[in-house]
């Protein structure tokens, strides 16, 4: 049979997969693109370069370290499987920026209601070894991918763990070497974040926390969104 007739039989072809989005951009594949440290590159093969990251994914980084978690079940019975849960709140937005983000990944996310939240909270639930593989390595190999597009790592971020409800930026985090890299970044874009830390009772860590004053809230609120909707040129002010 023909290709082209054989190709009309099965219909349109599959959305491609996280793996081979990266293998496309990245061409040395998926996990050896974001080692980085003392990774070599196979013989006849360019280094790993990170220029051409997926823009969702970098929304996804953002959103995951804000208020993701990831697991790795190794009861199953014939396998082990991996998933990453995604807790948007009561915000119904938020999960279907996230659900569209990790759409465009080639991923098939779903949304449930928290069980005995005792409210509406939302939970984004999406099973993928790459992606979590992606997002659990070092904060080091992270900061490497997102570097171009730190704006839309922070939109992820701020939509996660963000205060929408005063005038002024706030975001929150118990990470400290996290919330101190953003620290940085947002220094780096001429911003002034002030520092304010919470202390809680032990065990518990403390809670790391940055404030825009309002003028500068106002244009990183404008800038996160031109960005992540690709209205403004990546990385330029």
């Amino acid at each position: 049979m023909p290709g082209a007739a054989k190709r009309a039989l099965v219909g349109p072809k599959r959305p491609k997969r996280l793996s081979e989005l990266h293998r496309e951009h990245i061409s040395i594949g998926l996990k050896n693109a974001y080692a980085i440290g003392n990774k070599v590159a196979p013989p006849g093969r360019p280094a790993a370069t990170l220029q051409s990251a997926p823009i969702s994914l970098v929304y996804i980084y953002g959103a995951f370290l804000g208020d993701g978690t990831a697991y790795q079940n190794t009861r199953a019975k014939k396998a082990s499987f991996w998933y990453l849960r995604f807790f948007t709140g009561h915000s119904a937005e938020f999960a279907e920026r996230v659900i569209f983000h990790l759409r465009q990944l080639g991923l098939r996310p779903r949304v449930y209601k928290h069980p005995g939240s005792g409210r509406s909270d939302l939970v984004v639930h999406v099973y993928s070894k790459a992606l979590y593989d992606l997002v659990t390595c070092p904060l080091g190999q992270i900061k490497q991918a997102v570097r171009n597009n730190f704006i839309v790592f922070l939109k992820g971020f701020f939509d996660a763990e963000g205060n929408k409800t005063t005038p002024y930026f706030c975001i929150e985090n118990t990470q400290q070497e996290l919330m101190e890299w953003i620290h940085e970044e947002m220094v780096a874009l001429s911003y002034e974040p002030t520092w304010s830390k919470r202390l809680r009772e032990a065990p518990r860590k403390p809670i790391w926390r940055l404030y825009l004053k309002r003028t500068d809230a106002a244009d990183i609120w404008e800038r996160m969104e031109e960005e992540l909707n690709g209205t403004r040129s990546m990385g330029n002010p």
